[in-house]
């Protein structure tokens, strides 16, 4: 998560009565990640507390029952790729604002950004090997690596390679949806199945077979009744190596699919800070009005079919891939109405109580985002209280409230002692050196 780090630092904004542009800028900025770090845990948790395979559709709407159906679609059509690519902007942002102020310090912008994100590579890794293999922040150093080569382009150019690089996807899951369609190669969709077939048949065997399995062999049946013996029965370290060989499963598919979302969005925030976006929130804000109203009905459209055809009882690949391409694309629009309803908060209330803690939030969100891993981890794992698999979506629901409320407590009361949040102290004095004061 790109934190205040990015701006050299922020106080409390109701330590802060008089503000100028660019701290206004910041405050903005804080409230937007805030309102992001709570929507992402929506789309997160039920892989906390539901095998990996249910966020599939055709398995995850298997359970008819509304409270497992109404909070699928719910959280599909407002949450799901939203509150990320809200996320993925704000990154680039924050590497623009470094650059701007690297330029003006006469700083090296590179070697100091490369510190920043291998600090955020090495926080990433141990998030995703030892507490939860769904971690992004990894791939956003990644992405930062890339991205800071391109950062002293034209605004035109990065908001063109942005949406070029966001659209890869997009194309790769529409060509492989026309091959597997009736109008593709039959032998293509002969073999595509003769894969899928194979891949099912790796992932299974005997019923209650696992059980009395050693560990090491029962790693080649991951799926389902795995991830329920693991992560309801197992030891610490069981599932910490369960999580690990899952990260490396997805990794192909964070790299083909993610990646190329998050490059696209670091570049379009870079060409969004340089083209003035967010030096002035409240005079700006008719620019995300205008985005919201033109981007916002095509994507809530684009999300609307995209449900229509995942709940077709005609079950198709080619059709299950032009949902999720329509999924994808779409999702982008109604972050945009996210960002306008944001900014209209910060030109009404900046001052106001839920402006404030939502604020501080912001401000700690990368210490927030592996609190939130923590807090489900406990709740879900065997280690803690073992809840895995035992809830249906509506109750996990029940469950990011509570963290919410966590997340929120523990951002005021800790940003009202110090100047950061513990994880964003700790990245700063691994940046920047010596004399970081925390308080």
């Amino acid at each position: 998560m790109e934190q205040s780090i990015a701006t050299g630092g922020i106080d409390g904004a109701a330590r802060t009565p008089a503000l100028g542009p660019a701290r206004e800028r910041y405050v903005f900025l804080d409230l937007l990640r805030g309102v992001a770090l709570l929507g992402i845990l929506p789309e997160n948790i039920p892989y906390f507390a539901l095998p990996s395979s249910s966020g599939e559709p055709s398995i995850a709407l298997a359970d008819p029952r509304w409270t497992n159906v109404v909070p699928f679609y719910v959280t599909r059509l407002l949450g799901d790729y939203k509150f990320l690519s809200i996320f993925s902007l704000l990154f680039g942002v924050g590497l623009a604002l470094i650059q701007q102020r690297c330029a003006q310090s006469g700083r090296a912008f590179r070697g100091l950004y490369l510190r920043r994100i291998g600090v955020l590579a090495a926080i990433g890794l141990a998030h995703a090997w030892l507490l939860w293999c769904g971690d992004i922040l990894f791939y956003y150093a990644l992405g930062g690596f890339v991205v800071m080569w391109t950062a002293r382009w034209s605004a035109r150019a990065l908001r063109r390679a942005g949406i070029a690089l966001f659209c890869v996807p997009v194309v790769l899951m529409v060509g492989l949806a026309l091959l597997v369609s009736p109008v593709g190669p039959a032998g293509v969709r002969e073999s595509i199945a003769d894969a899928l077939r194979a891949s099912e048949a790796v992932a299974t065997t005997q019923p209650g077979a696992l059980a009395t399995m050693p560990f090491l062999d029962q790693l080649q049946y991951l799926g389902p009744e795995l991830e329920r013996l693991i992560y309801a029965q197992g030891s610490y370290g069981r599932i910490t190596a369960l999580q690990f060989v899952t990260w490396l499963t997805l990794l192909p598919v964070f790299v083909l699919f993610v990646g190329w979302r998050i490059l696209g969005l670091f570049m379009i925030g870079v060409a969004l800070l340089k083209a003035g976006w967010f030096v002035d929130p409240r005079q700006g804000i008719g620019r995300f009005r205008n985005l919201a109203l033109s981007a916002g009905p095509l994507g809530l459209a684009m999300e609307l079919v995209s449900a229509a055809l995942i709940s077709s009882r005609h079950e198709a690949l080619a059709q299950n891939l032009f949902a999720e391409a329509l999924h994808y694309a779409g999702s982008i629009g109604l972050s945009a109405v996210y960002m306008w309803l944001v900014a209209e908060l910060y030109a009404r209330g900046r001052d106001g109580r839920l402006a404030r803690g939502l604020a501080a939030v912001g401000r700690t969100a990368l210490s927030g985002y592996i609190l939130q891993s923590v807090l489900c981890a406990f709740v879900f794992y065997a280690y803690g209280l073992g809840a895995f698999g035992r809830m249906t979506r509506l109750e996990l629901w029940g469950v990011v409230a509570g963290v919410w409320a966590v997340n929120v407590a523990f951002a005021n009361l800790w940003m009202w002692r110090f100047r950061f949040g513990p994880l964003e102290w700790c990245w700063r004095k691994l940046t920047y050196g010596s004399g970081m004061s925390a308080t």
